[in-house]
């Protein structure tokens, strides 16, 4: 099997089917496998619940600790066993399911996963490269964050990252991020911002029913983060309007958008607040009212 190493938001991956990553000559970190299909279960799987998101009173995802293994189980669409002892990821997508969505996953959830275990913030963003740092569209799925970061990618400004959005502190409260792939995914309903686009910018549509563009992206190994947006879609405005968030406000809104929700441990969550709050007292937080 011929394997290719990608970087994802600065985890080296080894993979046998192309990721919407950049290319790495590095050591891998870890190692994708695509494994046998596995029929759908409805079920969480035994042990431990690490963490879950729940929409609606149903699980959409659940990662699972159960001895050294992490299963992460995407209820109707693959489970992925997790083994960091061996530095491996095995998929086992669901029979009736495109097998092109569990590279989607790997470089979405799981890789937040993995790197949030690591230590990391990693936020519910999307971001561009403006004048050497980076503005960060952060929110819920379906709240704009990919449409705006489009809209500044066609204006011409280069791409950080699609739908998640590793964040660094340094021990001077230097605030940074990691660039985290080469592709937007814009949904259906937004797939008019992708005109905005010259011909000769790859499209294509993704295994999830979206449509993926590959814009010019950032040269950079690292970014600092310079402003935190939160699109607020308003069909009533004219013009976009920003206010600063006070920091209390700022504290509690970026906590409720992380790329992994559902947290179960007490310490994870300590440890994912206090960073949120090193990060807020560098990094202006704005809410922003966008005309839709």
């Amino acid at each position: 099997v011929v394997r290719t190493t990608y970087n994802c938001a600065g985890l080296r991956i080894q993979s046998p089917v192309p990721l919407a990553a950049s290319l790495d000559s590095g050591e891998p970190d870890i190692v994708f496998i695509e494994g046998e299909p596995r029929p759908a279960v409805n079920d969480r799987p035994p042990g431990r619940v690490i963490a879950e998101r729940v929409v609606d009173g149903l699980p959409r995802y659940t990662f699972v600790r159960s001895g050294d293994i992490v299963v992460a189980r995407f209820f109707g669409l693959a489970d992925f066993e997790i083994d960091t002892a061996h530095r491996r990821v095995i998929s086992h997508p669901r029979p009736d399911v495109d097998p092109a969505i569990a590279p989607i996953l790997l470089t979405g959830t799981i890789v937040a996963f993995l790197l949030s275990m690591g230590g990391r913030l990693v936020l519910h963003a999307s971001a561009v490269e403006v004048d050497g740092g980076a503005v960060a569209f952060i929110g819920y799925s379906g709240q704009g964050k990919t449409t705006l970061a489009t809209l500044f990618c066609a204006a011409g400004y280069p791409l950080v990252t699609d739908d998640l959005l590793p964040v660094a502190v340094d021990e001077l409260g230097a605030v940074s991020c990691t660039p985290g792939g080469i592709q937007l995914r814009v949904r259906p309903k937004a797939e008019a911002v992708i005109a905005h686009f010259p011909d000769d910018v790859p499209k294509r549509r993704t295994a999830d029913g979206r449509h993926g563009v590959n814009p010019a992206v950032t040269g950079a190994d690292r970014l600092p983060l310079r402003a935190a947006v939160i699109p607020q879609p308003d069909r009533e405005r004219p013009h976009c309007d920003a206010r600063r968030l006070p920091p209390i406000d700022a504290v509690l809104t970026l906590t409720r958008f992380q790329r992994i929700e559902g947290w179960k441990s007490d310490d994870e969550l300590r440890a994912q607040f206090g960073m949120i709050t090193r990060v807020v007292i560098s990094v202006p937080v704005l809410a922003m009212r966008v005309p839709w």
